[in-house]
């Protein structure tokens, strides 16, 4: 049953939120996920054919922030069924994927110069890229509590379950696509799936927790 933007799901809407929605949510990060990562691997073959560092560089920053809202936005189509104002979604979800997009950077980066550069011991390096995915997630999990809190109870829990989902993707992503350089296309639809399939059983059980209809 849809609902329109800013309208109030029926208590019986609520109690039907269940395999179907989890699907559907599982669907649209798979697609989010898929699409990123084509643009991804598009714009790394632009970039090395682009002599401009500000045109570069502008690319880049718009492929970042597509990247980053997408993911938010297929949710949105989801989420604005079951809950009301569900739009602030989108903004929360970009914002929380770019502030853990430039810290997974940064903590890759570092995890990389620890254990002694690109060539350097794995057994170092990879739990490096584990906690640098685990920080990103828990961050843009906590951006996506600002609204979460207010549609469900326990919404604390989307931390954990964020931090979880960024570890499991991201390094399946990296083991499929050998640090994003083959089969990348598979490499994201399969994290796009298990990002999914974790993300939508937590949205599934706070959901279906609310105490009365939102």
């Amino acid at each position: 049953m849809a609902l329109a933007e800013g309208t109030s799901p029926v208590t019986a809407a609520r109690k039907q939120v269940g395999l179907g929605f989890w699907l559907q949510w599982v669907v649209a990060s798979t697609l989010a996920f898929s699409v990123n990562a084509a643009a991804i691997g598009v714009m790394g073959r632009l970039l090395g054919e682009i002599a401009s560092v500000s045109i570069g560089f502008a690319l880049y920053g718009v492929t970042l922030v597509v990247v980053a809202f997408l993911p938010g936005f297929l949710q949105w189509v989801i989420l604005r069924q079951w809950v009301a104002r569900a739009g602030w979604w989108v903004l929360v979800s970009g914002v929380g994927s770019f502030l853990g997009f430039l810290a997974t950077g940064l903590g890759m980066n570092l995890a990389i110069g620890v254990a002694g550069g690109e060539d350097g011991s794995t057994n170092v390096m990879f739990p490096g890229f584990g906690v640098a995915f685990a920080f990103a997630g828990a961050l843009a999990g906590s951006i996506q509590w600002i609204v979460l809190r207010s549609w469900v109870p326990r919404a604390g829990c989307w931390v954990p379950i964020s931090s979880v989902s960024w570890v499991v993707a991201g390094l399946a992503y990296l083991l499929l696509t050998r640090g994003n350089d083959v089969g990348i296309p598979i490499g994201g639809a399969v994290s796009g799936a298990l990002s999914g399939c974790i993300t939508g059983l937590g949205i599934v059980w706070l959901l279906r927790a609310r105490p009365d209809p939102l």
